[in-house]
Protein backbone atom coordinates (compact mmCIF):
# COMPACT_ATOMS: atom_id res chain seq x y z
CA UNK A 1 0.00 0.00 0.00
CA UNK A 2 2.75 2.56 0.50
CA UNK A 3 4.29 1.78 -2.49
CA UNK A 4 1.09 2.69 -4.16
CA UNK A 5 1.12 5.59 -2.19
CA UNK A 6 4.42 6.73 -3.20
CA UNK A 7 4.38 5.94 -6.48
CA UNK A 8 1.36 8.49 -7.05
CA UNK A 9 2.48 10.60 -4.88
CA UNK A 10 5.55 10.87 -6.70
CA UNK A 11 3.58 11.58 -9.86
CA UNK A 12 1.45 13.94 -9.04
CA UNK A 13 4.44 16.24 -7.74
CA UNK A 14 5.93 15.48 -10.75
CA UNK A 15 2.96 16.73 -12.87
CA UNK A 16 2.69 19.43 -10.54
CA UNK A 17 6.38 20.44 -10.65
CA UNK A 18 5.89 20.41 -14.87
CA UNK A 19 2.72 22.69 -14.79
CA UNK A 20 4.37 25.26 -12.51
CA UNK A 21 7.52 25.84 -14.51
CA UNK A 22 6.73 29.50 -15.31
CA UNK A 23 6.76 30.68 -11.10
CA UNK A 24 9.65 27.86 -10.21
CA UNK A 25 11.74 29.44 -13.10
CA UNK A 26 10.75 32.30 -13.13
CA UNK A 27 11.06 34.52 -16.25
CA UNK A 28 13.91 33.79 -18.77
CA UNK A 29 16.35 36.38 -19.35
CA UNK A 30 16.65 38.78 -21.99
CA UNK A 31 19.74 37.67 -24.49
CA UNK A 32 21.31 41.05 -23.97
CA UNK A 33 21.20 40.43 -19.94
CA UNK A 34 24.30 39.66 -18.34
CA UNK A 35 26.41 36.38 -19.06
CA UNK A 36 26.15 35.92 -15.74
CA UNK A 37 22.55 36.12 -15.25
CA UNK A 38 22.29 33.75 -18.09
CA UNK A 39 24.57 31.50 -16.71
CA UNK A 40 21.98 30.99 -13.14
CA UNK A 41 18.94 30.68 -15.29
CA UNK A 42 20.63 27.91 -17.56
CA UNK A 43 21.91 26.43 -13.82
CA UNK A 44 18.33 26.78 -12.84
CA UNK A 45 16.48 25.24 -15.72
CA UNK A 46 19.03 22.19 -15.61
CA UNK A 47 18.11 21.74 -11.82
CA UNK A 48 14.46 21.69 -12.91
CA UNK A 49 14.63 19.36 -15.17
CA UNK A 50 17.05 17.40 -13.62
CA UNK A 51 15.02 17.12 -11.06
CA UNK A 52 11.69 16.18 -13.33
CA UNK A 53 13.99 13.11 -14.98
CA UNK A 54 14.38 11.94 -11.62
CA UNK A 55 10.99 12.27 -9.93
CA UNK A 56 9.30 10.52 -13.38
CA UNK A 57 12.31 7.99 -13.55
CA UNK A 58 11.41 7.17 -10.15
CA UNK A 59 8.06 7.21 -10.44
CA UNK A 60 8.50 4.58 -13.13
CA UNK A 61 10.49 2.50 -11.65
CA UNK A 62 7.70 2.37 -8.72
CA UNK A 63 5.17 1.84 -10.99
CA UNK A 64 7.24 -1.39 -12.38
CA UNK A 65 7.98 -2.47 -9.05
CA UNK A 66 4.49 -2.32 -8.21
CA UNK A 67 2.78 -3.64 -11.48
CA UNK A 68 5.95 -6.98 -10.51
CA UNK A 69 4.39 -7.32 -7.28
CA UNK A 70 0.37 -7.19 -8.38
CA UNK A 71 0.99 -9.91 -10.86
CA UNK A 72 2.47 -12.41 -8.54
CA UNK A 73 -0.62 -11.69 -6.27
CA UNK A 74 -2.66 -12.79 -8.87
CA UNK A 75 -0.33 -15.39 -10.07
CA UNK A 76 -0.56 -16.86 -6.29
CA UNK A 77 -4.47 -16.23 -6.17
CA UNK A 78 -5.28 -17.61 -9.57
CA UNK A 79 -3.05 -21.13 -8.26
CA UNK A 80 -5.05 -20.90 -5.10
CA UNK A 81 -8.30 -21.01 -6.95
CA UNK A 82 -7.27 -23.45 -9.50
CA UNK A 83 -6.15 -26.05 -6.41
CA UNK A 84 -10.00 -25.07 -4.50
CA UNK A 85 -11.15 -25.75 -8.18
CA UNK A 86 -9.66 -29.20 -8.23
CA UNK A 87 -10.12 -29.89 -5.17
CA UNK A 88 -13.80 -29.86 -4.86
CA UNK A 89 -13.90 -31.89 -8.63
CA UNK A 90 -11.97 -34.34 -6.60
CA UNK A 91 -14.27 -34.15 -3.78
CA UNK A 92 -17.18 -34.46 -5.98
CA UNK A 93 -16.57 -36.83 -7.97
CA UNK A 94 -15.71 -38.99 -4.92
CA UNK A 95 -19.02 -39.19 -3.39
CA UNK A 96 -21.64 -41.78 -4.83
CA UNK A 97 -24.45 -39.94 -6.61
CA UNK A 98 -27.79 -41.54 -4.76
CA UNK A 99 -29.53 -41.05 -8.16
CA UNK A 100 -27.02 -43.24 -10.34
CA UNK A 101 -27.97 -46.94 -10.65
CA UNK A 102 -24.92 -49.59 -9.45
CA UNK A 103 -26.81 -52.38 -10.96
Amino acid sequence: MRLRVWTTALFVFGVLAALGWPWILGPQPPAEAPRRERARYAARFATYVSVLIAVFGTSGILALVLVRQERARYRRESMENLREFLEGTLRDHGRKDPRSDDR
